[in-house]
């Protein structure tokens, strides 16, 4: 198990769910985990949206933003972050800007990191062809029958999936397990 990393990574966005800043770390970041492609030049300008992939997930996150917007509150959500080698257990805190009405942070932390043998169903350059299956977007197991998620490493089996240069296409869901979770932080907070 690696230490923690100290860095916060930030993206805010605007009233219209458009990206207007990143960080140093943030931009950092994007480039140690094999997407250097994610430049200021290719986020700023852009909506949150476009980068937020499946129906449940982006109505979960708008729940979010719009309790944030509505009731000024931090909501900390845990999330995963995996790259093929590492597990990433994050967290990020959604909060209000306060520099524009309807501004919004994003500031994530990494909480700790597991080495792992790497995994190719997670590699970015593997051609998706074929079936679909399910990835949960906050802790990244995968749907491998009926209500049962897996870690990658042990669907790669059960779901008979080869270690060659393509892979089923992977679709955004949100499992069990993390759908409480979130659901929880979408609530309206109680009176005082």
């Amino acid at each position: 198990m690696a230490t923690r990393d100290d860095r916060t990574f930030v993206h805010r966005i605007d009233s219209h769910n458009v990206i207007v800043d990143l960080n140093r770390a943030w931009l950092d970041f994007a480039i140690e985990n094999d997407a250097p492609e994610l430049t200021r030049d290719a986020v700023v300008g852009r909506s949150l949206w476009d980068f937020i992939a499946g129906w449940e997930v982006r109505y979960i996150y708008e729940a979010i933003i719009r309790k944030v917007r509505k009731e000024r509150v931090l909501i900390r959500v845990p999330f995963r972050c995996d790259s093929p080698g590492v597990r990433r257990y994050m967290d990020v805190d959604i909060v209000s800007a306060g520099r524009y009405d309807g501004d919004i942070e994003f500031r994530s932390r990494i909480i700790r990191e597991e080495v792992r043998l790497p995994v190719d169903l997670l590699k970015d350059q593997v051609r998706e062809e074929g079936e679909e299956i399910l990835l949960c977007s906050w802790c990244k197991r995968i749907k491998v029958d009926g209500e049962r998620w897996s870690e990658a490493e042990t669907a790669l089996g059960t779901l008979r999936l080869s270690h060659d240069l393509s892979r089923p296409r992977l679709a955004h869901d949100v499992c069990p397990e993390c759908r409480p979770i979130l659901m929880q932080a979408t609530r309206p907070s109680p009176p005082l």
